[in-house]
């Protein structure tokens, strides 16, 4: 895939505003990754008294993978072999292929064969195992279990020899972009609450490997009021996925421009 096309960061005045386009290219580290990020803010933008924040827009690539590094790992339990966990190589799969996978690398570790099919009708997934054995399914958490959401598996289950999942496997990979800031949104006007420091949650409706361009038709719906004037020598970016883990786009730059009104 083509790198993103990257500008420097630059100010525009427009009577009592000024017009802060970010890119992740001017990141303040850069072993950053390029949606989390820091960058500074020249004198001609840290010298005003800032009153009021807004995104104007996003241009973002869609590129994390329905499968990623905080969604690759699964635990089955057999009776016979015990807990087997795997990780699964990042990438973007369709329901079928992921099967397949998880059958031959579980199946590389069990004595006896587990079979994973998909329900035409419901769309469940139904996890079996034959030569008398039993499996236990784990309910998902933030490090050994963290596809089994993505696999509709939601509840720890006893051992038996054939299991249904709970929901419907969700394979649709990015749907939202919580746009974060904690600089800008940290004042006494907010809570320690994490989404009090969103700026603004985008819809992802284009496709995977596709550019995402958000502008909001009405222009000044993302905003953050400052009961007293504020002055900002950087602005620290995180980009965060519907699950509120960092988006992966292989740091491909993003872009963003914010307006800052000011009063001086």
């Amino acid at each position: 895939m083509p790198q993103g096309r990257a500008t420097q960061s630059t100010t525009e005045q427009t009577h009592s505003s000024l017009v802060v386009r970010i890119n992740s290219r001017d990141r303040t580290n850069q072993n950053d990754s390029t949606t989390n990020f820091k960058v500074s803010l020249g004198k001609e933008i840290s010298d005003h008294n800032v009153k009021r924040v807004v995104l104007r827009s996003l241009n973002m690539p869609n590129f994390q993978y329905n499968v990623n590094s905080n969604n690759n790992r699964i635990q089955i339990e057999s009776g016979t072999d015990g807990v087997v966990q795997i990780q699964v190589a990042e990438g973007q799969y369709k329901t079928s292929e992921l099967i397949t996978l998880l059958e031959g690398l579980f199946n590389a570790s069990f004595t006896n064969n587990l079979t994973i099919t998909q329900n035409s009708i419901n769309q469940l997934l139904t996890f079996s195992i034959d030569g008398g054995d039993t499996i236990r399914l784990f309910a998902p958490d933030s490090t050994n279990n963290t596809l089994n959401t993505n696999l509709g598996i939601t509840t720890t289950t006893a051992l038996a020899s054939t299991h249904d999942g709970d929901r419907m496997v969700r394979l649709n990979g990015l749907t939202l972009c919580h746009v974060e800031s904690s600089e800008l949104a940290n004042s006494n006007y907010h809570s320690n609450q994490r989404n009090e420091n969103f700026l603004a949650t985008v819809q992802v409706t284009n496709e995977f490997s596709t550019y995402l361009y958000y502008e909001p038709s009405f222009s000044e719906i993302n905003s953050i009021n400052y009961p007293s004037h504020r002055k900002f020598h950087s602005i620290d970016i995180r980009l965060l996925d519907q699950d509120l883990n960092v988006i992966d786009i292989h740091n491909y730059d993003v872009e963003l421009e914010i307006l800052l009104y000011y009063l001086d």
